[in-house]
């Protein structure tokens, strides 16, 4: 009984909310050599053309390293016309590319390169690139290689399980997100993701204790009390969820799932008016959202106010029929 109240109380999860873009952020490439994922692959077993030796390609590595990127990128495909299998080139072409914002050429240079050697760093920036483009069952592939084969590389396991996260598979994405945790002792970001996944399948205890342990690591951290919140929520403790929810919701003013996980909070204490607003204010953010709607109807409707609770009803019919035909005995239709 309890776990199908907790399922007809919140739903299904609506999003990762702002998580993994801070998850890419964590990884971006705006610092370009000097960002914390960069990993050259290991090319000393390697069958190398003459060309990785060549005063153009020297030049245009040490460009690149320094950020001069445009300049490198000349030089790098001068190189690449003469020598169009040497690996090194297609990888700081790769990567060069990848800083320019030329996604597609930068997927065909790593592309090219795998396709001689399998290389995890090189899977890892291949995957990066697929997840940036949401084509997420060919980043999965990828960032799974990266990790497998690279099992303490933080980033590799983080954005792997995000990646399994958001195909719909969280229980695979759970060793991932689980490693990452433990491989990275100070940032909020994996113990955010672990807490999400944990939330998907059901295990809210053990997604409180994330959240909480991502706390901990970031006392300011917004993500982390609406976790603790919606977590609370789930083990019907509405008043403690609440404090948590509300730092959520005013700390992240435009996030739907704050105003929505914060109006289910109050309406758990059958605080009427405050729930009413925080639904109110998810549906200032996303008019189109069900859940927002179907529960500011159910308010009306407990009130006796079908008339006000007939624009949610219709609002339902357009955006979620099957909780719209929840509705509708509870309205005599």
């Amino acid at each position: 009984m309890k776990h199908a109240y907790i399922c007809n109380m919140l739903g299904k999860p609506i999003a990762l909310w702002s998580l993994g873009g801070l998850l890419l952020a964590q990884v971006s490439l705006s610092g370009g050599i000097k960002t914390t994922d960069f990993r050259p692959p290991d090319l000393s077993s390697a069958q190398l053309s003459g060309s990785t030796g060549s005063e153009d390609f020297l030049k245009a590595k040490a460009l690149a390293e320094k950020g001069e990127f445009q300049k490198a990128l000349t030089l790098l495909e001068r190189v690449h016309k003469k020598s169009p299998a040497d690996l090194q080139t297609l990888f700081w072409l790769g990567y060069t590319r990848e800083n320019l914002r030329d996604t597609l050429g930068a997927i065909e240079a790593y592309q090219a390169f795998l396709k001689q050697s399998p290389q995890p760093e090189v899977f890892f920036r291949l995957g990066l690139l697929q997840l940036g483009r949401e084509n997420l069952s060919e980043a999965t592939l990828s960032l799974q290689k990266a990790a497998e084969e690279r099992p303490t590389w933080t980033d590799a396991q983080l954005l792997c399980a995000y990646a399994l996260y958001t195909s719909g598979k969280p229980q695979q994405a759970l060793p991932y997100a689980q490693k990452a945790a433990t491989l990275d002792s100070s940032s909020e970001f994996a113990p955010l993701l672990l807490g999400e996944i944990y939330f998907a399948v059901d295990s809210f205890s053990q997604a409180r204790a994330a959240y909480e342990e991502a706390l901990h690591r970031n006392p300011a951290s917004a993500l982390a009390h609406l976790g603790i919140g919606k977590s609370l929520l789930a083990l019907l403790q509405p008043q403690e969820a609440l404090p948590h929810l509300q730092k959520a919701a005013e700390n992240l003013p435009q996030d739907l799932q704050a105003h929505y996980y914060l109006g289910l909070a109050y309406k758990g204490l059958n605080q009427i008016p405050e729930a009413k607003a925080a639904f109110e204010k998810a549906l200032t953010i996303d008019p189109t959202h069900a859940r927002s709607h179907y529960e500011m109807a159910l308010l009306y409707i407990q009130e006796k106010k079908p008339a006000q609770a007939e624009p949610h009803y219709q609002a339902l019919q357009k955006y979620n029929p099957k909780l719209a035909a929840r509705l509708a005995p509870l309205l005599g239709k």
